[in-house]
């Protein structure tokens, strides 16, 4: 179990690193206060790997105060990527 998910930590490090941006606007790439768990990890991959499959729009569902923004908050910093608050 250990080898598949150092492997999996390691496949995620290589999908982050190819969907690395240069930002335009730094100050609108978000820096939330972030402990990530096992769980994250997991959140975290999907929706990166659902990026690169080329979804453009996601829908996160879940109750609130679960942490639907700070987790996507959390990959946009990791991807160096801008939020904009509509």
């Amino acid at each position: 179990r250990k080898h598949a998910t150092r492997q999996s930590s390691e496949n995620f490090e290589n999908l982050l690193e190819s969907c690395r941006r240069t930002p335009e606007h730094p100050l609108l790439v978000p820096d939330p206060v972030f402990e990530e768990n096992p769980g994250h990890g997991q959140v975290l991959q999907d929706i990166l790997e659902a990026h690169v499959a080329g979804e453009r729009a996601l829908l996160v569902m879940g109750f609130q105060g679960v942490g639907k923004n700070r987790i996507c908050d959390h990959l946009l910093h990791r991807l160096q990527c801008e939020r904009e608050y509509v």
